[in-house]
């Protein structure tokens, strides 16, 4: 997926995958959500991924129905922290941001 952003373009090929943050429904489920941190070149973290008609990728289809989407947005690294905390593993942190044991 590519998208420009504020004239800057972000892409998922050419990015860092960080961790997987989707909810594993079955995708004929309207809640179904694939999603993705990433780090780019630059050191930019976003957040892209797809979902259905019940998630905040969805996308109007007219008559007042909803379908499924795809969408790529900017995160703070704060929250690229929280976000690797949530839903990655203790090794994507670390591996992510060079962490000290506590």
């Amino acid at each position: 997926m590519k998208k420009i952003i504020n004239g800057k373009t972000y892409n998922t090929e050419t990015a860092k995958q960080l961790c997987d943050g989707g909810n594993n429904l079955p995708c004929n489920d309207f809640r179904e959500l694939s999603e993705y941190l990433y780090r780019s070149p630059k050191g930019q973290y976003f957040l892209a991924g797809s979902g259905g008609p019940m998630t905040k990728y969805s996308r109007a289809c007219g008559n007042n129905s909803w379908g499924w989407g795809e969408g790529l947005e900017l995160v703070s690294e704060s929250e690229a922290k929280k976000y690797l905390e949530e839903f990655g593993t203790a090794e994507e942190f670390e591996a992510a941001f060079a962490t000290t044991e506590g």
